[in-house]
């Protein structure tokens, strides 16, 4: 893919792609900035199998997430890297983001997450998610769940799971009130784990994301945050990003209506509010019964 660079304010702006075969968009982000700095080493050898990434340090790089209102990381690697490779961070950060720009895809796969990077004249580097990209994103985890092996991990004597179990008991409620009024359509009946079936596709974009309330730039900034900590060996990591996104269900759930006055004048925002809910319940479900093992109730 070509690079686009312009210049504005102190930094360099470029557009990347990069293939998305996990839901955990940070580890995404490792993975990829770790092939691109192996290939400063050796330009014609790339990876294989062998290749052990933490050899240049990307997994102990920190990582910021800059904004609740965009999914956006910002990253010092290059200045991390700088001294090491004889370049200025800046003109590292470059290097790197450029060998981004030049991945090539299979001609067959369709799956992509596109980003703004722009780089800082002090050498940080920081990722933009489109909104479009994010939009297929959560309609990807709506409709396919997480495919990642769990496992499962002994929490504390005493941890209390229990607002977690009400939230994914809440969600469930409300998909199926969604489905009663004639919103969407579930796998299975009233008894049964709820499975989104249609509309597919959900309408979640249409010249920008529908979901442009605060709650709900919140709950997908929380939704986001636990997926990309599922793989933490840290439990207390995972369970506080946990309890973000139950509590910013919660608010969701009480900020933005599904039924009544929406469900006659905007039939799509109602879909796409409903796929939220429909994301935060397949990722509490994995969490409860996949990774903490134990009941994820359908009522309460």
């Amino acid at each position: 893919m070509d690079s686009q660079a312009s210049k504005k304010n102190d930094s360099k702006s470029y557009q990347v792609r990069l293939l998305f075969d996990s839901l955990e968009i940070k580890r995404i982000l490792q993975k990829q900035l770790a092939v691109s700095v192996i290939l400063l080493e050796h330009p014609e050898g790339g990876t294989n199998k062998n290749t052990n990434f933490n050899n240049i340090g990307v997994e102990t790089i920190s990582w910021r997430r800059l904004s609740k209102f965009s999914i956006a990381y910002r990253t010092p690697i290059a200045l991390s890297l700088a001294s090491e490779y004889q370049f200025s961070p800046a003109a590292l950060a470059q290097k790197i983001i450029v060998g981004l720009t030049e991945t090539e895809f299979p001609e067959d796969e369709q799956k992509y997450l596109d980003f703004t990077v722009k780089i800082k004249s002090s050498g940080w580097i920081e990722f933009y998610l489109s909104n479009f990209t994010l939009s297929q994103w959560l309609q990807y985890l709506v409709l396919k769940g997480i495919e990642e092996p769990a496992q499962q991990v002994i929490l504390p004597t005493g941890t209390n799971l229990f607002p977690f179990q009400y939230t994914h008991a809440r969600c469930c409620s409300l998909l199926r009130l969604g489905e009663r009024e004639g919103l969407i359509k579930l796998q299975g009946s009233e008894g049964d784990l709820p499975r989104w079936l249609e509309p597919q596709p959900i309408p979640l974009f249409s010249h920008s994301l529908r979901l442009q309330h605060r709650a709900a730039h919140h709950l997908l900034d929380c939704l986001v945050n636990v997926l990309d900590a599922i793989s933490s060996p840290k439990p207390a990591h995972l369970l506080t990003k946990t309890m973000n996104l139950s509590q910013g269900l919660l608010d969701f759930s009480r900020q933005c209506r599904i039924c009544g006055e929406i469900t006659r004048h905007n039939r799509a925002l109602a879909q796409a509010r409903l796929s939220l809910i429909a994301a935060c319940q397949i990722c509490l479900h994995w969490l409860l019964l996949e990774k903490w093992g134990v009941k994820a109730p359908l009522a309460m």
